[in-house]
């Protein structure tokens, strides 16, 4: 998660840490228990940032293989000392298939992000898809993996962002 854009030379470098939360029955994030590998001078809220980011929050109603939903989630986060990052995501989510108690979802859809940094502006837009399997027995999640694509344009510039996060649950100890 390091960026080596202009102006965010503060952000922290977030490769290798670990974040555990709590999260409710539909998945969105109640309170973190601790992190891993986090500096100590991240500059960071991660409670702002994962709490949030609720994208990946199951539906109220009950769905089926083949039923889709969407979701939209909105985001404004503080980014460094003086700067902010908005994003807008509305995603369609389709239950893929139930095997046994594990049920696979699959996401996708438009992401727009306007960050500003020390006065420096830079706008994206792309898509972002992805996987998710829940374990309906023990009602949580058990891994995901998604994909964002961004075309971002700053100062002139153009540029592609292209990540992948893979998410997965680790047993306890």
């Amino acid at each position: 998660m390091a960026m080596a854009m202009p102006g965010m030379d503060d952000l922290p470098d977030l490769s290798g840490s670990a974040f555990t939360f709590d999260m409710d029955t539909r998945g969105g994030m109640l309170r973190f228990i601790e992190t891993e590998g986090l500096p100590d001078d991240a500059g960071l809220s991660l409670e702002s940032m994962f709490g949030e980011s609720n994208y990946y929050v199951l539906p109220e109603e009950e769905v089926g293989p083949g039923d889709s939903w969407t979701l939209d989630a909105p985001m404004s986060l503080p980014m460094g000392p003086d700067g902010t990052v908005s994003m807008d995501v509305e995603l369609v989510y389709t239950f893929v298939s139930l095997e046994g108690s594990r049920a696979t979802l699959s996401f996708e859809g438009p992401i727009d992000m306007n960050l500003d940094v020390g006065g420096v502006g830079m706008s994206g837009s792309g898509t972002m898809t992805g996987t998710t399997v829940v374990n309906l027995a023990e009602g949580r999640y058990q891994s995901q993996t998604s994909r964002m694509n961004l075309d971002m344009s700053m100062a002139g510039m153009t540029m592609k962002s292209n990540s992948t996060t893979t998410l997965e649950l680790m047993p306890d100890p």
